[in-house]
């Protein structure tokens, strides 16, 4: 068993974008101005391109995007505190936890919390059934995690929680956050992430943050560089960028500290 020293540290964004969409006192769709980012961080950061994000994973017609993020978050650790790029099985959680349903799904900190108390196997010792089954591993579990926090950003405002969570990126690694689910997400291709500004909200989805990018021509000043669970073929190799603030997905979000 490899014992990582791993604190998740959960942020709770004051930012709210109900439904994606800005309007006036008349229900008018408003075209944002031109915005510079001016955070004093360098303009772009990009997890990618250091090697230690594993490949994007697909949780298929299941509602597990929340074991999906943990385990992408833990995936990354590893791959910074080891070099050693690992898969874990989101199925350990799934077959093992008293805490898991597949209609409501669950937060990336209840399965945090299950790798605290239980520890966590490779993907290849209990692969991804996208349903519970009754298959539990043998032996000893792989990795465990350390512990958690909470902070909280209320106090903060839009700019200064946006700057933090890039500051943690660069500190802690990737993290793992919640946005509003719109279906227009399905047919994501790649680019810049534009829901309609009416797109209903349709639930809610956990995703991984691996990097930004600040860009003027962007809506909100630039974008999160977002992993998906939709497996690597899905939008650019598994991820989509999606602009600050749009469909809340840097509202709520767990990081290492």
């Amino acid at each position: 068993m490899k014992s990582v020293k791993f604190t998740v540290v959960l942020l709770m964004m004051i930012i709210s974008v109900s439904a994606c969409k800005k309007t006036d006192e008349n229900n008018v769709i408003t075209i944002a101005k031109e915005i510079i980012i001016d955070d004093g961080l360098a303009t772009s950061f990009d997890y990618r391109t250091q090697g230690i994000i594993t490949p994007a994973k697909n949780q298929g017609p299941y509602g597990s995007c929340g074991v999906f993020a943990a385990m992408g978050v833990f995936e990354a650790l590893i791959a910074i505190e080891t070099g050693e790029k690992v898969d874990l099985s989101e199925q350990h959680y799934i077959n093992a936890s008293d805490s898991w349903n597949p209609n409501t799904g669950v937060s990336p900190m209840t399965v945090f919390q299950f790798m605290i108390d239980t520890g966590i196997v490779y993907e290849s010792r209990l692969p991804y059934q996208a349903t519970i089954t009754n298959n539990l591993p043998e032996g000893a579990v792989d990795y465990t995690l350390d512990s958690y926090a909470v902070i909280d950003l209320a106090p903060l405002t839009a700019d200064q929680s946006r700057k933090l969570i890039k500051q943690t990126l660069i500190d802690h690694g990737p993290l793992a956050a919640a946005m509003d689910f719109v279906r227009d997400l399905d047919n994501y291709q790649g680019g810049i992430f534009s829901p309609p500004a009416n797109a209903p909200v349709t639930g809610g989805h956990w995703v991984v943050i691996v990097g930004w990018k600040d860009d003027p021509a962007v809506p909100h000043g630039g974008y999160w560089i977002v992993k998906n669970s939709d497996g690597p073929n899905w939008g650019e190799n598994g991820c989509f960028y999606s602009p600050y603030t749009i469909c809340n997905v840097d509202r709520y979000v767990i990081v290492r500290a």
